[in-house]
């Protein structure tokens, strides 16, 4: 298990340009095509108790990522990720996540994709001094 600490927040689309043009920014992007489809069943089970599942496509490898809120810090989250063959979840690597006592074997059946995103994701790491942060 991992720990992301993942910080949001909002820009004007109509202002983003000007962000790339400050000398902090002046790396060159790195651009990912990224596929992303999220999982849940039919009540919204992993919605309602803070659990979130997704299999991510980035060219030919799958990963399978569960993430977990509800912890004492609001931008934490724990997170289990494992590689897959599909767009598809696998109950084996659900089985190796506490999301395993929530999910059971017949609710896995009735998983279902509820979002499905395809996006160009442009990475920036940005520099200052000694410490380092991506802009995404």
């Amino acid at each position: 298990m991992a720990r992301e600490v993942e910080i949001k927040l909002d820009i004007d689309p109509a202002h983003a340009s000007h962000l790339a043009e400050r000398e902090s920014f002046s790396s060159e992007a790195d651009h990912q095509r990224q596929i992303s489809v999220y999982f849940d069943t039919p009540k919204a089970k992993l919605r309602r108790n803070g659990w979130v599942l997704r299999v991510r496509q980035v060219d030919d490898r799958f990963v399978q990522t569960i993430k977990r809120s509800g912890g004492p810090i609001p931008i934490e989250r724990e997170e289990w990720e494992a590689e897959v063959k599909g767009l598809k979840p696998e109950s084996k690597a659900i089985a190796q996540t506490p999301l395993a006592d929530v999910v059971r074997p017949r609710q896995f059946r009735q998983l279902a994709a509820v979002c499905r995103c395809d996006v160009d994701r442009a990475t920036r790491t940005i520099n200052n001094g000694k410490s380092s942060f991506e802009v995404t």
